[in-house]
C-alpha cells in the first residue's frame, strides 16, 4: 500500500487538490519527482517514532494502572497519525492503518484488542453496510458487460495466482483452493487507492464508481465461492483415510497446536518460561508490569500488557486453543 501510495502522485503530473477545510498539504510544491520520497520517507519517520516514541510514552500510561486512560491514548495516536498523513496529502485510512499496525506489533496488543472487542461487531457491520452503499447499481446497469467480465478477471487472476503461490510453498490441494478461494476478492484498501487516485485525476469520475462496483461485487461473491468449494470441491479431494505406511504421532500433534499462556513472570513464571525456552517451546506471557514486559521483549520472550484476571484479555491471547491443567504447584 505505501510504495503504490507514493508512486500515484507521481503517474497522476497533478497537484493533489486541497481538502474542503482548507489543509495547507505539506509536499504540494515540491516537484513530482520528489513526492513519492517524501511520502516514503514520512512513513519511515513514523515508523521509527511508533518504536521510539509511542510505544514508551504507552509504557508510562500504563504504569498509572488506569485502562481507560491507556485506551484513550492509543485512540489519540491513532486519530493523530491519521491527521499527519492528511497533513501531508495521504489518505487518513493509511494513518490509521500504520497506526493500528504498530499498536499491533507492541506489547499491549492484547490490552487494547479486550478493550476495543465490544465494539470490533458493530465496526464491522458499518464497514460493510459502507461496502453495499458504494455500490451504484445504475453503473452496473449501464455497462453489465464490462463490470461483470472485470470481476471474473480479476478472481481469475487472483485465484490462479494464490493457488500458484500455495503450491509453491508446498501447501496441499485442498488448502490451496481454500486460500486462493478466499483471497481472490479486492481487498478493502481498493476503496482508499480508488478515490486516491480520483483525487489525483487519474481515473475518471465514471471509473471510480466503475471501480467501486467491481470491488464491492467481489467481496460479495467470496462467501458463495468458499460455499461451493466447501460443498463440491473439498469434499471429492479429502480422503477419508490416510495412505498406509504414513506415520501419524498424534500426541507431538496435538502438544505443537497446544498453546502456552504464563500469566505473570513472577519465581514461578520465570523458571517456567526460562524451562520452556531452553526446550525451544514457544509460551505467550501476561504481565501487567511495563518495566518487566519492555525487558522480557528485549531478551526474546513473547509477552504482552494486560491484565490476565479479565476473560476478555485471555481470549484474546488465545486461552481458548491453550492446554488446560487442573492443577499448578504453589
Amino acid at each position: 500500500m505505501i510504495p503504490i501510495l507514493a508512486i500515484l502522485p507521481v503517474i497522476a503530473h497533478h497537484k493533489a487538490r486541497h481538502h474542503d477545510n482548507e489543509i495547507q498539504i505539506m509536499i504540494q510544491n515540491l516537484p513530482e519527482w520528489m513526492q513519492a520520497g517524501t511520502v516514503i520517507l514520512g512513513v519511515v519517520i513514523l515508523i521509527l517514532l511508533g518504536r521510539y516514541v509511542f510505544v514508551p510514552f504507552l509504557r508510562y500510561v500504563s504504569k498509572a494502572g488506569m485502562t481507560e486512560l491507556l485506551t484513550a491514548s492509543s485512540l489519540f495516536l491513532v486519530i493523530g497519525v491519521s491527521e499527519l498523513m492528511t497533513v501531508i496529502g495521504l489518505s487518513p485510512a493509511l494513518g490509521a492503518f500504520l497506526a493500528g499496525v504498530m499498536l499491533a506489533n507492541s506489547e499491549f496488543r492484547h490490552e487494547l484488542e479486550a478493550q476495543i472487542d465490544p465494539f470490533k461487531g458493530l465496526l464491522l457491520a458499518v464497514f460493510f453496510v459502507s461496502v453495499g452503499s458504494t455500490i451504484n447499481f445504475n453503473i452496473i446497469a449501464g455497462d453489465p458487460l464490462f463490470i461483470f467480465s472485470t470481476v471474473f478477471a480479476v478472481l481469475a487472476v487472483k485465484f490462479v495466482v494464490l493457488y500458484a503461490i500455495g503450491k509453491f510453498f508446498r501447501i496441499d490441494t485442498p488448502q490451496s483452493l481454500f486460500y486462493a478461494f478466499a483471497l481472490s476478492q479486492v481487498g478493502e484498501f481498493a476503496f482508499v487507492l480508488i478515490n486516491y487516485a480520483s483525487g489525483l485525476y487519474i481515473l475518471t469520475p465514471e471509473l471510480n464508481a466503475q471501480m467501486m462496483a467491481v470491488t464491492a461485487i467481489t467481496m460479495c461473491i467470496t462467501p458463495f465461492l468458499l460455499i461451493i468449494n466447501d460443498t463440491f470441491i473439498t469434499p471429492r479431494l479429502i480422503k477419508e483415510e490416510p495412505k498406509t505406511g504414513q506415520d501419524f504421532n498424534i500426541l507431538d500433534r496435538q502438544v505443537s497446536q497446544k498453546k502456552i499462556i504464563i500469566v505473570g513472570f513472577g519465581h514461578f513464571g520465570s523458571t517456567v518460561g526460562r524451562l520452556l525456552k531452553a526446550n525451544k517451546i514457544s509460551a505467550t506471557v501476561l504481565d501487567r508490569d511495563s518495566d518487566r514486559v519492555k525487558l522480557l521483549r528485549s531478551y526474546g520472550f513473547k509477552v504482552y500488557y494486560g491484565d490476565a484476571t479479565r476473560i476478555p484479555i485471555l481470549r484474546a491471547a488465545g486461552i481458548e486453543d491453550a492446554e488446560n491443567f487442573s492443577a499448578l504447584p504453589r
